[in-house]
């Protein structure tokens, strides 16, 4: 008889990438169907690791970079789970954006980011967004409302922060206040809690760097990388083109390579992602459905 760990190493895990590089089954293409497929087959997730180190490039590149941007999409959820309990709920749609910049960002952005000059490209950011109006022609009452528009959200964040603060550290509760705290977070040392995280939990270890990482090499898989992000975590990001790839040719907006891919307004909701089983047994419904059937019968009757 063989041991649960003897079971799923020898056979298990086998037989899954088997059935993953020679079988007739439909390949998984996201982080829910590739769960979806490890259950099947006994596996947990956590084994992402073992089996992305039995699948090389040269056998089967999709799987092997399936494998890899799965295992980055979790690992940037565990990561925003520990932020998110040292930060106030009120600034974690900034928290989230940050992030997403710190990882999807173009080579030049992140350069700036590792430097520490996040205030000027949120200020370079909010100069385009002043000025694409008027590129597009808009009218100078549209231009009003705009304004009035900002006006009252910069005034509502500031009466919560104020109304919000003297009541974090009530009691026992004891929360991050400071706004900007998660800023001083720079992309290498996000990029070097998501290698530990990963390492910890699937034991497999992502390159030193972000340039580095191979799925991000190719643009297609950058995007469902992203989705992937969003699918594990909850987050509902606005339906647009967000400038996360290097620009080979330069253009004549090279500003747009200076600024954040993601901002604040991006992020639509966060929404809770909950596990749970649904048992269902065909008896009771069977039962169910009789009880409903003479229910309605009984109606016709009295009517």
């Amino acid at each position: 008889m063989l041991e649960l760990g003897e079971f799923i190493y020898k056979q298990a895990i086998p037989t899954l990438v088997n059935e993953l590089l020679n079988g007739e089954i439909i390949l998984p293409c996201d982080s829910k169907s590739l769960s979806e497929l490890f259950h099947a087959h006994g596996v947990n997730v956590r084994y992402l690791g073992k089996v992305c180190d039995s699948i090389t490039k040269e056998k089967s590149p999709f799987l092997y970079i399936l494998l890899q941007r799965v295992m980055l999409a979790k690992s940037i959820k565990h990561l925003l789970k520990v932020l998110f309990r040292q930060t106030s709920s009120l600034y974690h749609a900034n928290l989230v954006i940050h992030v997403l910049n710190c990882i999807f960002s173009p080579k030049k952005t992140l350069k700036l980011l590792e430097s520490g000059d996040i205030k000027t490209l949120l200020e370079e950011s909010e100069k385009l967004e002043q000025s694409a109006p008027e590129a597009k022609g808009e009218s100078v009452e549209d231009k009003k409302k705009k304004k009035n528009k900002k006006k009252t959200a910069t005034k509502k964040q500031k009466e919560a922060s104020s109304f919000v603060s003297p009541l974090i550290d009530f009691g026992s509760i004891k929360t991050e206040t400071d706004v900007l705290g998660f800023l001083n977070l720079k992309a290498s040392d996000i990029w070097e809690e998501i290698r530990d995280i990963c390492k910890k939990r699937y034991n497999y270890e992502l390159p030193q760097s972000v340039a580095d990482f191979e799925p991000f090499k190719y643009p297609l898989t950058k995007l469902a990388t992203l989705r992937d992000v969003c699918l594990s975590s909850g987050i509902i990001l606005d339906c647009k083109e967000y400038q996360v790839f290097d620009k080979e040719e330069e253009t004549k907006e090279k500003e747009q390579a200076e600024t954040l891919p993601f901002k604040s307004q991006d992020i639509i909701d966060i929404q809770p992602v909950v596990k749970h089983l649904d048992p269902g047994c065909d008896d009771a419904k069977v039962q169910i459905d009789l009880v409903n059937s003479f229910f309605i019968y009984f109606l016709l009757i009295l009517v």
